[in-house]
């Protein structure tokens, strides 16, 4: 399956691909990373998790290959909105004052989709402490 293939699949047909062995979820997750770094003048994430994306999405790999019940959402590539905690990854709220704020716990909400097997690719902008509607995303954290 090629990059360009990858990018038009829907959730549903992404987990069903890897699921059935049709697509690797490490390669999935890799695409899907280097998509973000094809757009990041977008600034549309404020980090990115290469190494534990393709860490979960090898795992994900290695369960399918020996055999094992896979999660419902076994390799889905996700980004997470900067106000959700997740202890593995800064929670800034967009704004540089909370750069460095690592929250000691995930979000329950998020929890649910990671039991389910969905892989965080990143944090994603969003206007500053949520204050407001809009965002011009102006920010990069570079």
């Amino acid at each position: 399956m090629t990059a360009a293939e990858m990018n038009e699949l829907t959730a549903s047909q992404a987990i069903a691909a890897i699921r059935e062995g049709r697509l690797s979820a490490e390669l999935y997750v890799q695409t899907r990373l280097d998509r973000a770094e094809q757009l990041k003048d977008l600034n549309a994430f404020i980090t990115l998790d290469k190494a534990g994306a393709l860490d979960a999405a090898r795992k994900v790999d290695a369960a399918r290959a020996a055999g094992s019940t896979l999660p419902p959402l076994a390799g889905l590539a996700i980004v997470v909105k900067d106000n959700i905690n997740f202890k593995a990854l800064p929670t800034s709220g967009g704004t540089t004052a909370l750069r460095n704020s690592v929250p000691k716990t995930t979000a329950p909400s998020l929890q649910k989709l990671l039991d389910a097997g969905a892989i965080v690719l990143g944090k994603t902008n969003m206007h500053e402490l949520a204050f407001g509607i809009t965002s011009t995303n102006l920010s990069s954290f570079a």
